[in-house]
């Protein structure tokens, strides 16, 4: 389906619904950490395992679910998925051993990697080659919504009620609504199409699809890292921040949803390596910003952060996909590359917030990016997805 198409609207919307509810039960638990890391006496490094938990589900999970989708279709592992995540998601209101919460988000993650390597891969298979970049922009900035919202739904409802276990439970429910309705508007998926991968210098189509998989896991390294040692910051001296003031923090993914919403436009004048670049110095400035000893230039330097990273996932995403024959198995090579870096973020971040501090996390987060970015320069493809 192309703009004018019947359906086109009601795809768009779907999809971003589909990211909002996606993620925002991905990354609901993570403002609550310092609460929940105070109420088991644990490390920042070892609270981090309830983030990392997930992300080494998706990570396990999206090989063999892309696989998986392919033969099933990706609307009902879409929809399987999200029912799985919803359900994952809904226990941790109610279990209380730390091992059973690390298993529950564990199980999770395996639904939302059904999800993420199939909800690409639709556009893909779906969308008109043209539009692709931009329904699948669409689609990240659900993504970023909904990491948004989740974040600040369970800080809110955390404080409102009193207890981080009905604040996951209630934002939960939201979240399972908004999860429904992308499930009716989503359009019945038309059968798969012939593809043909168009050829971008011979093998260099072959290295660009790696330099994809390696930007993903780089920048999602840095930005889950960089928000999870985010959370310890606000909760400590001189900020002092509660739950929901840390949750407001992560209203800085809006400046994610504006770029990767746009990036699909900007990328049919602009090269796609300098669109790289240019997203992943604007990162780096920001934690730079970040280092002031202001609450101004925390906040400032976390959206920048999160402006340059959608942008670049934005772009990188559906050109994994477009350029694998099997366009499930790109979007799930690039999904185990982003979600084993989140959870490799999520635990050496954190660790060096516990050896160094905030200087120590910008310092890391600054080699991943540079090294991304001498990436993209060299062998990211000049057209976009």
């Amino acid at each position: 389906m192309a703009p004018g198409h019947p359906d086109y609207g009601r795809a768009r919307l779907a999809l971003l619904l589909v990211g909002v509810a996606t993620l925002g039960l991905m990354y609901a638990p993570q403002p609550l950490l310092p609460v929940i890391s105070e109420q088991y006496a644990l490390s920042a490094a070892h609270a981090s395992w309830l983030m990392s938990a997930v992300t080494l589900g998706v990570a396990v999970g999206v090989l063999p679910l892309g696989a998986a989708s392919a033969r099933w279709g990706r609307g009902r592992m879409i929809v399987a998925g999200l029912a799985l995540a919803t359900v994952a998601g809904l226990s941790l209101g109610v279990l209380t051993p730390w091992w059973a919460l690390v298993l529950a988000r564990f199980i999770q993650g395996l639904g939302i990697a059904a999800v993420l390597v199939s909800a690409m891969a639709w556009v893909v298979d779906n969308v008109a080659p043209r539009a692709v970049a931009r329904v699948g922009g669409l689609y990240i900035a659900g993504t970023t919504l909904g990491g948004m919202g989740g974040r600040i739904l369970s800080g809110a409802l955390t404080d409102l009620l009193g207890s981080w276990h009905m604040g996951l439970l209630c934002a939960g429910v939201l979240l399972a609504t908004v999860g429904g309705l992308a499930h009716l508007l989503l359009p019945s998926a038309a059968p798969l199409r012939p593809r043909v991968i168009p050829s971008v210098r011979g093998d260099r189509s072959v290295a660009s699809r790696r330099v994809m998989y390696a930007l993903a896991f780089c920048g999602m390294a840095v930005h889950s890292g960089v928000y999870n040692a985010a959370a310890f910051r606000g909760a400590a001296a001189p900020l002092f921040m509660n739950p929901a003031m840390i949750s407001l923090l992560f209203l800085a993914y809006g400046a994610g949803t504006l770029t990767s919403s746009l990036v699909g436009r900007v990328s049919a004048r602009v090269p796609a390596r300098t669109i790289h670049v240019a997203a992943l110095t604007c990162s780096a400035g920001g934690l730079a910003v970040s280092l002031i000893p202001q609450l101004w230039s925390f906040v400032l330097g976390l959206v920048m952060l999160s402006a340059g990273f959608f942008a670049v996932h934005a772009l990188a995403n559906p050109t994994a996909a477009r350029l694998s024959a099997q366009p499930s198995a790109g979007a799930a090579r690039y999904n185990l590359a982003y979600y084993v870096g989140a959870s490799v973020g999520a635990v050496i971040f954190a660790t060096a917030w516990d050896a160094g501090g905030w200087g120590a996390v910008v310092v890391l987060a600054c080699g991943f990016l540079a090294v991304a970015a001498v990436l993209a320069w060299i062998w990211a493809p000049r057209e976009a997805g």
